[in-house]
């Protein structure tokens, strides 16, 4: 995922997908609520400027870091009000280079489908490093039939279901997710859902 194109987004448009919560925050902070103890620790794999990374950390009352490679999203999110429950902690960085685990969760909204194959192997292979032994992944990511997106540009070559039109996607469904990271994992769901939100590919998409 490119840092330099992630900067120039949030340097030209700022929030710009507001300030409310996604849908997998919603879902997670559902799922988490009974383990809301003191201590609980979130890792947000490309956090931007930190709208989810606020939510978990108000919700929970957790300890939240927030981790991206584009430093005009960090400015935007350390700039943001201290959450009034938990606390946030924003680095720049990518996961590889993330080492202080275990943590209780890993949220992951809306980047695994911008990651080259290198990248996601690389996501895939620190989840179970980061993760603590009963520890949560939430991932969302866009789907192979994607009704606006999927086929759109250039397919790559040895790189199934993905494309490059003006940017690259790779889309996923949910047997290629449990081949994936199968092994590594008990698998609580995985399920296709239509996310009615903004997203960086255009006004919205199921």
């Amino acid at each position: 995922m490119s840092s330099v194109r992630w900067d120039n987004v949030y340097a030209r448009e700022g929030k710009r997908w507001g300030d409310a919560p996604g849908e997998l925050a919603r879902i997670a902070v559902a799922r988490l609520s009974s383990a809301a103890t003191r201590g609980l620790r979130i890792l947000e794999v490309g956090c931007g400027y930190g709208r989810d990374a606020v939510y978990l950390a108000e919700q929970l009352g957790a300890h939240v870091v927030g981790i991206d490679p584009a430093a005009s999203g960090l400015a935007i999110a350390r700039r943001r009000a201290v959450p009034s429950r938990g606390t946030v902690e924003y680095r720049q960085a990518v996961v590889e280079d993330v080492s202080d685990g275990p943590y209780a969760a890993l949220f992951v909204s809306n980047v695994y489908h911008g990651l080259r194959p290198v990248e996601r192997s690389a996501l895939r292979a620190a989840v179970p490093r980061l993760l603590s032994p009963d520890g949560l992944l939430f991932l969302s990511t866009l789907a192979v039939g994607d009704p606006t997106h999927y086929g759109c540009g250039a397919p790559v070559p040895n790189d199934p279901e993905s494309f490059v039109g003006h940017t690259y996607l790779h889309f996923s469904s949910p047997t290629s997710l449990r081949a994936e990271f199968g092994g590594r994992f008990l698998f609580e769901r995985v399920s296709l859902s239509a996310f009615h939100e903004p997203h960086d590919e255009g006004p919205g998409h199921d």
